[in-house]
């Protein structure tokens, strides 16, 4: 049971923007108090230098504090509530600056014409992907899917995920995509038959990108006249409308597809359901 709870809590430190051993390393300080860094390689089994890295990352991130005690230094974690605090703050500036992004607007040319909005929640997450179904049949939409983002994908309701991609299908709108086909694997094991069903049949064109660039934690939709970016982790998304952006975004798109390898989506999860 304990271990479960852990694997837990690393996982929701991981949400919040902490890598792998970012997360161990404040576990291990939460359980054991402030700790030298040779401690921590110790109890972690990780190098003392990569520890320091470590360390310094979390400290930046406002995680940790270093105290001096005797001649050495010692690291402590930050208490969850004032990290909590301090993540709402992000937030909150974030929300206070989206008036001024909506003002700047380009006074040259109409399509540099831009405004973003911010949606949140699960209701707020659909409502922004549902403006990919908004485009006519045979219009295209770019996607580039990071690795770590599909877990957070699979936590959306059943129903909701289902109804999403039957509506895709249906709708005759064509994606270019850029991820790592490994993530239908985690689909096929975390969810049921029915949810990798539905990701067989629809129009599109995947490339298959290295695990090493592609392990972020965000989503991009580009869309002829707005580039989408959901942070499902956190359940938000924004969405800048703009023209050039849209266009700048597609030309990186393109740049990635000669780094990666063309697969044939449909196929390989047409095998997983015969598996």
């Amino acid at each position: 049971m304990l271990k479960s709870k852990i694997r837990e809590l690393k996982k929701e430190l991981i949400n919040i923007g902490l890598s792998n051993k970012e997360a161990e390393l404040m576990l291990i300080l939460y359980k054991a108090g402030a700790q030298k860094p040779s401690d921590l390689a110790r109890l972690s089994n990780t190098p003392r230098s990569s520890v320091v890295l470590i360390l310094n990352s979390l400290s930046e991130k406002g995680f940790v504090h270093s105290l001096q005690v005797g001649k050495h230094l010692e690291y402590a974690s930050i208490k969850p509530e004032e990290i909590e605090s301090a993540l709402l703050t992000k937030v909150e500036a974030f929300k206070s600056s989206i008036p001024l992004l909506n003002s700047l607007i380009s006074q040259s040319r109409s399509d540099h014409k831009f405004n973003v909005e911010l949606f949140e929640g699960e209701t707020g997450i659909m409502q922004a992907y549902n403006k990919i179904l908004e485009l006519h049949k045979g219009q295209r939409i770019y996607f580039i899917q990071g690795k770590k983002s599909v877990s957070h994908k699979l936590k959306l309701n059943d129903k909701v995920i289902l109804k999403w991609q039957n509506d895709f299908k249906k709708s005759g709108i064509i994606m270019e995509a850029i991820g790592n086909t490994s993530g239908m694997l985690e689909v096929k094991h975390k969810k049921s038959k029915d949810i990798l069903q539905a990701h067989t049949g629809r129009l599109i064109i995947m490339y298959d990108m290295p695990h090493e660039i592609c392990n972020f934690d965000v989503d991009v939709a580009i869309l002829p006249d707005k580039v989408i970016i959901f942070m499902v982790g956190s359940l938000q998304a924004v969405v800048i409308n703009s023209i050039s952006f849209a266009e700048m975004m597609k030309s990186m798109f393109r740049g990635l597809t000669l780094i990666s390898k063309r697969v044939n989506l449909n196929e390989e999860v047409d095998k997983l359901l015969q598996d």
